[in-house]
């Protein structure tokens, strides 16, 4: 891990009135982690839950360390799942096409904000020409979230949103989109 990375990672949730230390420590103690290098691991990013009674019960992340933009903006959307999912402990967890809005949001914040970095360009752009060309029919999701991008920003510049607004918005405005 680059402590430099890691502490522009934790000043992004900051920023964005998403950090709780009680919850990163929990993530982290329930995390994962792996060189980025080693593509073995790739298959297995991601945010996971267990449940019992159908509700969640524990929340584990498998993500790379942070040491590059990249990498942040990985742990961005994963961890942005796991704000998301905490709140449904010991709750069923509504799972939908809207579940990657969000995290795909902040991921698009982050490249923003680095806007001057070609590799984070050139990795986001690798994803979505992937998720464009998909034909697989879980990408829905992915694909509801690419389409609602600029419109979220457009809403979040405003000021003073947090992420209960953003999703009660994100939500309401994702029913009127047609893919």
């Amino acid at each position: 891990m680059n402590t430099n990375y890691y502490l522009k990672f934790i000043d992004f949730f900051q920023r964005h009135n998403l950090y709780n230390e009680e919850l990163f420590h929990y993530f982290r103690n329930n995390s994962i982690l792996f060189d980025y290098l080693d593509t073995d691991y790739h298959p297995f990013i991601g945010c996971f839950y267990t449940a019992k009674k159908k509700k969640v019960n524990k929340i584990r992340l498998i993500v790379p360390y942070t040491d590059s933009d990249i990498t942040n903006s990985i742990n961005i959307h994963e961890y942005t799942h796991a704000i998301i999912l905490y709140q449904y402990i010991n709750k069923i967890f509504p799972e939908n096409n809207t579940t990657e809005i969000l995290p795909m949001f902040y991921e698009r914040l982050y490249l923003e904000e680095n806007k001057n970095n070609a590799l984070l360009q050139e990795h986001t752009d690798a994803i979505n020409k992937r998720i464009t060309l998909s034909n697989d029919p879980e990408i829905i999701k992915y694909r509801l979230a690419l389409a609602m991008q600029d419109e979220l920003l457009e809403y979040y510049s405003k000021g003073d949103i947090d992420i209960k607004k953003l999703t009660a918005y994100a939500k309401k405005r994702a029913k009127r989109i047609k893919l």
